[in-house]
């Protein structure tokens, strides 16, 4: 088979399209999915919602300072070995979570489920689509991350059926199949970790030679592509990796925040729970207009300026949650809100591979991560603000505060230069 893909065409859109399962799934199954749960727990045990919603941070938290292992072990043994290794945890996670009958053991289960989602995330999807293209990373990173937020959009709303038809037990127990199938199995065998192991080239090139000169020509007339790839010692002494990890924190507290508390929030003002948990997979779904926005606008458009207009959507999103008394303002809210945080995502991870390159991507983002155990604290701190006070308005306010940051940063990023290249002078 191996000889036969390599005499074909190009195999990049194959692999993207088994990355995009893959963080369909996950997504969907993994992440997306607390929230259709959160109610039924709290119902079931007596359990806090702040104490229940720890469990969430937990994942994220794993999932965070779990990210460098990731990206390592990426680098050294391919996105598909790891996305396999991945899903397979997060299985195992969500069968412990389905018997799970103490709050410890709940909390536990998330942390296993964390450890598969990174494992089988955002850092080795994405390394994929950093892997098959170069001049359209863009728009293949777009693709990516907008297949995860269709699977929030598709699966958040199945999952609360199913729970309330045949219960959250036997729901975890189906989405334990799911991902085992889906994530692991079909992945792991139309997954191909470059182009190079295929004797192809990224985007579909002839050549080397016709990859080197096609890479850089589009882009630079709309993003900075840095001519020399970074090491991770080299990209961590640069500001603008920092100030791409505050805004990728910014973006990562509202969205623990919102998949925790959205359908919560919508249920205490009067909304229905079904059209709360349709919101919610209203906001995941039409995130993929913001990710597949970003993807094609970046090819022709500047990246800096779309990014700030997506984190201008951010902070407009959550304005309007903060006055949302009615069921047209929550699903205002919504839009606004998901195609923001997907244009978002796809603008952070588009920002790491252009300023620091395609050689050490997983590494680096892994490396980057590693801080979003700060912007894991949205879910905690939005259930315990409503315990405290019994109402979500100071919760709207502080992430009110937060969704400033990311258009903060991109007033004040600016691209890095290679440290061999100030050596030559190069301005």
């Amino acid at each position: 088979m191996g000889d036969r893909l390599r005499k074909g065409k190009f195999y990049g859109w194959i692999a993207l399209a088994a990355a995009g399962l893959v963080l369909f799934i996950v997504n969907g199954s993994l992440l997306f999915s607390f929230g259709a749960f959160l109610p039924s727990i709290c119902k079931e045990f007596g359990w806090k919602s702040g104490d229940v919603s720890v469990a969430l941070t937990i994942l994220f938290v794993v999932i965070t300072l779990s990210s460098p292992l990731v990206g390592f072990f990426t680098g050294k043994y391919g996105a598909r070995k790891a996305i396999v290794l991945g899903c397979l945890l997060a299985a195992l996670g969500l069968l412990c979570v389905a018997f799970q009958s103490k709050l410890w053991q709940f909390r536990a289960a998330y942390g296993l489920i964390g450890l598969g989602a990174s494992f089988g995330g955002m850092i080795t999807a994405t390394t994929i689509a950093q892997n098959w293209f170069v001049k359209k990373a863009p728009l293949a990173m777009g693709i990516t991350i907008a297949a995860g937020g269709i699977g929030g959009f598709v699966l958040v709303p199945l999952i609360m059926a199913m729970i309330t038809n045949v219960g959250w037990r036997s729901a975890y127990l189906v989405l334990c199949g799911i991902v085992f199938l889906f994530g692991a199995v079909i992945p792991g065998l139309f997954l191909r970790n470059k182009p190079e192991d295929m004797g192809q080239f990224p985007d579909g090139a002839a050549s080397s030679e016709e990859h080197g000169k096609e890479a850089f020509a589009a882009p630079a007339r709309t993003r900075y592509v840095t001519p020399v790839d970074f090491t991770v010692k080299e990209a961590t002494r640069t500001g603008a990796l920092w100030i791409l990890i505050i805004f990728s924190n910014a973006v990562f507290f509202l969205l623990t925040f919102l998949t925790a508390h959205q359908i919560a929030f919508l249920t205490n003002i009067g909304i229905g729970a079904e059209i709360a948990a349709v919101t919610l997979g209203l906001s995941s779904g039409i995130s993929t207009v913001g990710t597949l926005g970003m993807g094609f606008l970046a090819l022709k458009q500047s990246l800096k300026m779309l990014t700030a207009i997506a984190a201008s959507l951010l902070l407009i999103g959550i304005f309007l949650a903060l006055l949302t008394r009615s069921m047209p303002m929550a699903f205002a809210f919504s839009i606004i809100f998901g195609i923001g945080s997907g244009a978002a995502l796809v603008a952070g991870m588009s920002f790491l591979a252009s300023y620091f390159g395609r050689k050490d991507y997983p590494k680096i983002m892994g490396i980057s991560m590693l801080f979003g155990i700060v912007g894991s604290v949205g879910a905690p701190v939005g259930g315990f603000l409503f315990d405290a006070t019994k109402s979500y308005t100071t919760a709207f306010v502080v992430a009110m505060v937060v969704a400033a940051v990311p258009l903060l940063c991109m007033l004040i990023i600016r691209p890095p230069l290679h440290p061999s290249l100030k050596e030559k002078g190069v301005a």
